[in-house]
């Protein structure tokens, strides 16, 4: 698996994390399976070449398309890559989904939609991204359309960017009550815009992260001290732990790291 990443154009930084270009050099026939699950992100996916195809831990196929947006996850799943591969990953802020196209995010969760379903004439960007002769120039088709979204698009609601900041920051420490009276909202108000802005509610969107960032400090450590990530991140006991991880990804710590591949940090 080749991976890029690129940052967008400033303009797009409130809305835009990053870019990436995704590819799979495999022979015609070939398949590879790739875990997939929350990454606390509404993603693009625009597939230039090869098939990909989505099955749910139950064995029920997920409908995907050539351009798809995807909501925020919250159940694993495998994206299987057939033969050789390539496709463009659009990461959105938080909010900078809801913001570039107003839509209410969270009736995206654990859900897709087709982009040409609410962007007319998007199939025209994805044949420029396929004729373009490299991936500098895909870069910059993704950044030039993004921009023309930008004359459309609504602020980011700062309120609802400085709640996932301090989410992202103190996972797992605070209550909805805090947090709202941190950024100077009432709780049911908070609520309401951080669940059609993120697609998650602040307490779904707190568990996401906090499992994420266990995730990476485990990863990170031959020996981890389970005792401090516990008070870390807040878990209450190894079992509350691994439960989450079982939620996130299908399986316990122990029989999930060791097959766990940095190359889908993107995907994940």
């Amino acid at each position: 698996m080749a991976t890029i990443e690129q940052r967008p154009g400033r303009a797009l930084l409130p809305y835009i994390s990053s870019y990436w270009e995704i590819g799979y050099q495999l022979a015609k026939g070939d398949t590879v399976p790739v875990p997939f699950g929350c990454t606390g992100r509404i993603l693009m996916v625009l597939s230039l070449n090869g098939d990909i195809s989505c099955i749910k831990d139950n064995g029920q196929s997920i409908e995907r398309t050539k351009s798809t947006l995807i909501g925020q996850v919250t159940q694993p799943y495998t994206q299987i890559f057939s033969g050789p591969t390539l496709g463009m990953v659009i990461a959105f802020t938080p909010a900078g989904c809801a913001a570039l196209w107003g839509l209410p995010m969270h009736e995206l969760t654990d859900d897709s939609l087709h982009l040409p379903e609410i962007i007319l004439g998007f199939d025209t960007i994805t044949d420029q991204l396929r004729m373009a002769s490299d991936t500098a120039q895909r870069f910059t088709i993704l950044d030039v359309f993004l921009m023309k979204l930008l004359k459309k698009s609504k602020s980011i609601d700062k309120r609802i960017e400085a709640a996932t900041q301090v989410l992202i920051n103190q996972p797992g420490k605070l209550n909805i009550k805090q947090l709202a009276g941190y950024v100077n909202s009432s709780e049911r108000t908070l609520n309401r815009r951080f669940t059609e802005q993120v697609g998650l509610s602040p307490k779904e969107y707190a568990r996401v992260i906090r499992f994420l960032q266990a995730k990476r400090w485990l990863l990170q450590r031959a020996n981890p001290d389970w005792r401090t990530l516990l008070h870390t991140l807040g878990y209450y006991d190894q079992s509350h732990l691994i439960n989450e991880f079982r939620h996130f990804t299908g399986k316990a710590p122990t029989a999930y790291l060791p097959t766990f591949s940095h190359d889908y940090d993107i995907l994940w």
